[in-house]
């Protein structure tokens, strides 16, 4: 194997015990906290166990609101290992987007959490640990096994606030150091909730950027919300109107079941510079980008080539990812590419979400 660096000279292969040159910009000490955990052994019951969301007591069970505030209760129940005096159950709430930090202290401040249980003898020790993640310690005596854990989630006048992007999928991570070493286990299966999108805001027009003359065209009108979720309900209908030589309906219907997006057929006429406008319910008015009609111009395609998903330091599904790409944003041509090193789970140790993706 051969080692360089960016105005360097390879080199050879390392002599035994000697560390390679890192390359520019590498950050040694994550990726020895990565190795540490990796090869960190694991007790029987790190991870033992089992967690559900019992209420979601704003809106339907397992569902939130982009921005919006809640409340969510966990249940954790010990696995057959137990959890020893010492040990620790952790919420980790996603940490990116927005959600709010669970905490302990503040009752009038948003994230405010409150930990419980019916198992006499047994004496919790809730902390804010870091970043959206909570620690309760288990002290008193060890947790029995199918002994039970409450963590209400935003149990505060303020609640808690939820990620501000829409996400199917948003696990609330719990993770489990049965023995109390230092070193824990996700649970195979945290709960999941729905992240939907807010109110209809803003409305996003595209097409092609250049056709032929007489060419049928795609025209996607999407409805987001105000950070650009997309898929929200709404209903009416949408005035339609082209500058320039473009054919189109005058008008288009939007139903429930289209959640904010449809495709009209544009025809493209005389040779020029063309632009779509649409108006409609609830104030809602998009210009679409220009269309420029010629014979002879090269096809312009639009791309994004670098994103992430939920897997990583993203959010949502692989599988939303391209339909927002291809449905929504209308793009030629997208790339997912997810940091394998950088999410709840390590891709290069799950096949099954590199299957996935």
């Amino acid at each position: 194997m051969l080692a360089g660096a960016c105005g360097s000279a390879p080199r050879g292969p390392a002599a035994e015990g000697e560390r390679v040159a890192d390359p520019p910009g590498a950050v040694r000490a994550t990726l020895d906290e990565l190795l540490l955990d990796r090869d960190a052994q694991r007790h029987p019951s790190d991870g033992g166990g089992r967690a559900w969301i019992e209420v979601a007591e704003v809106g339907p069970a397992a569902e939130a609101t982009a921005s919006g505030h809640g409340r969510w209760t966990f249940v954790y129940e010990a696995g057959p290992e137990g959890i020893a005096v010492g040990g620790m159950v952790f919420l980790q709430v996603s940490p990116f987007w927005g959600w709010s930090t669970p905490q302990v202290q503040a009752e009038d401040a948003p994230g405010y959490t409150v930990v419980s249980t019916e198992a006499e003898g047994l004496v919790l020790e809730p902390e804010t640990l870091g970043q959206q993640l909570l620690g309760i310690r288990v002290g008193g005596r060890s947790l029995a096994p199918g002994e039970q854990i409450r963590i209400v989630y935003g149990a505060g006048l303020q609640g808690a606030r939820a990620d501000r992007y829409a996400e199917r999928e948003s696990r609330f991570w719990i993770a489990v150091d049965g023995d109390g070493d230092g070193v824990r286990r996700l649970l195979p299966d945290s709960p999941v909730v729905e992240v939907g999108p807010g109110p209809p805001a803003r409305m996003v027009l595209t097409v092609p950027s250049v056709a032929r003359p007489g060419e049928v065209l795609p025209l996607t009108l999407a409805v987001l919300d105000a950070v650009g979720n997309a898929w929200p309900v709404i209903e009416g209908d949408l005035a339609l109107a082209a500058t320039g030589g473009a054919s189109l309906p005058e008008s288009v219907a939007l139903s429930p079941e289209d959640r904010g997006r449809v495709v009209v057929e544009v025809t493209a006429a005389a040779e020029g510079t063309v632009s779509i406008e649409a108006h409609g319910p609830s104030t809602l008015n998009g210009v679409s980008n220009p269309l420029v009609v010629s014979p002879t111009l090269p096809r312009v395609y639009w791309g994004d080539l670098h994103g992430h998903s939920g897997l990583s330091d993203g959010t949502g599904t692989p599988e939303d990812y391209y339909r927002y790409a291809r449905d929504i944003a209308a793009l030629d041509v997208a790339a997912l590419t997810d940091h394998d090193h950088w999410g709840m789970e390590t891709l290069s140790e799950s096949p099954e979400l590199w299957e996935g993706i």
